[in-house]
């Protein structure tokens, strides 16, 4: 680390953009088999939120969660950048618990 404090190689990512709480109506319930424990858990199938709650930003949070959406042009730029060390899935498949 030189007298920056920055660390070569490595970038962060702040994440401002917001939308509305997820609408879980709109996500298909499902049931998961756990292979390690033998049981099954109820998962929501899709991510969705109200469209007219979003600020329009390319990276943001949905109200309440930790998630992070990006739309098609911010994917494209983190696969240009060759970004590591993430996961990227389509809202229509990804998956979370029922709580």
């Amino acid at each position: 680390m030189g007298k920056s404090g920055r660390i070569e190689g490595y970038s962060a990512l702040g994440i401002i953009g917001r939308c509305g709480p997820l609408d879980n109506t709109r996500s298909k319930q499902i049931s998961r088999l756990e292979p390690a424990r033998g049981t099954s858990t109820q998962t929501w199938l899709g991510l969705y939120f109200d469209e007219d709650t979003w600020d329009g930003r390319d990276l943001f949070r949905p109200v309440g969660t930790m998630l992070t959406v990006l739309t098609t042009r911010a994917m494209e730029a983190i696969d240009r950048a060759k970004a590591t060390n993430i996961r990227l899935r389509p809202l229509l498949e990804f998956e979370r618990f029922v709580l």
